[in-house]
């Protein structure tokens, strides 16, 4: 499975190093399937990968041997290569009793091929075009698959529980093919945790459902506090469409956390405090009660000026002292900033 695996046992073999996650995750990204999204950041982000040509045809028995045998090696300090250095590397305690079918704890779908909206710090949808009604790789080589037949495998074969948590991401979830019966069909097993990162161009009954039942969050990227900017950024003219569905949303939450929004901070767009503090003012005033905030990752793509990391953390700040009475988060770029 991996093209090589490394011995992290300490010399008075005492404790284990392992993924702190305990390969207990699985990551659907297009035709890779990996234990890990985050990628390890001393090796140009590299996966710990199951599967490279993955094309939505599972063994379910293949893929219980390789976790099984993954997690065998782990409790003996023996990672894939591509896990050596990674700052997720730490102590871990493993349960002594493992089924046959290891269950997971963590499941993203991930398709970064099809996306209805063109946002600038996003590459998904550069081959995406809507033919016939429907959104397709213009190139005639979608990676989308059908998720369904794979979520009822993995349950069949008790992998999945009703504790595993789901989540969905980009491109876009809602133009996936089989998004409203998955999500359906999951409700209907009884999962108690899905996260849905969308656009929320398009309105979902079963996003609906969810939300009302309490077992859906949705994470939405605005990205602007003004329809002008928000068309820039985002690449569409969605502005109103997007809390309007947003508003639909919050009056069927159990929770008006559950709905959540977004601000990428991309360079020389929406950089600006009239734009976060717009966009700060309409979430509060639509009654969203969870934002976050995070940069665009192409800042990081050189070393950053010390003017743009001065910008950064004045932005950021400003974003802290402004949202005092609701439930905020800052994401993994901009922390780095502000350490």
């Amino acid at each position: 499975m991996f093209d090589k695996v490394i011995n992290l046992f300490n010399k008075n073999k005492k404790d284990v190093f392992s993924c702190q996650y305990g390969y207990k995750r699985l990551y659907f990204f297009g035709q890779q399937v990996s234990f890990c999204s985050i990628g390890n950041p001393t090796q140009l982000r590299a996966y710990p990968t199951i599967y490279k040509n993955f094309n939505g045809k599972i063994d379910i028995n293949d893929l219980a041997k390789k976790i099984q045998e993954t997690r065998e090696n782990a409790k003996k300090g023996i990672v894939p290569q591509s896990c050596e250095g990674c700052h997720l590397i730490k102590d871990y305690i493993y349960n002594s009793k493992e089924k046959r079918y290891p269950e997971i704890e963590y499941i993203q779908f991930s398709d970064y091929f099809l996306c209805n909206s063109r946002c600038l710090y996003c590459n998904s949808w550069i081959t995406t075009e809507l033919k016939d009604g429907k959104y397709v790789d213009k190139n005639g080589s979608t990676n989308s698959y059908e998720i369904l037949p794979i979520i009822k495998q993995l349950i069949e074969k008790g992998m999945i529980t009703t504790d595993t948590i789901f989540d969905f991401a980009g491109g876009e979830p809602t133009i996936y093919r089989q998004f409203e019966e998955t999500i359906e069909y999951l409700l209907n097993f009884g999962i108690k945790h899905i996260e849905i990162f969308t656009n929320a161009i398009k309105y979902s009954k079963g996003i609906e459902r969810g939300i009302e039942e309490g077992v859906i969050n949705i994470t939405v990227s605005i990205d602007a506090g003004t329809k002008e900017i928000h068309k820039k950024v985002k690449g569409v003219e969605t502005y109103d469409t997007v809390y309007e569905n947003l508003q639909k949303y919050l009056e069927k939450a159990k929770n008006k956390k559950q709905v959540q929004s977004k601000y990428v901070i991309v360079d020389a767009i929406n950089d600006t405090e009239n734009e976060i503090l717009n966009w700060i003012k309409t979430s509060k005033e639509i009654g969203i009660e969870k934002l976050f905030i995070n940069a665009d990752n192409r800042y990081f793509e050189k070393e950053l000026e010390k003017e743009k990391i001065k910008k950064l953390k004045k932005l950021t700040d400003l974003f802290i002292e402004n949202t005092k009475d609701i439930d905020v988060d800052i994401y993994a770029n901009l922390r780095f900033i502000m350490k």
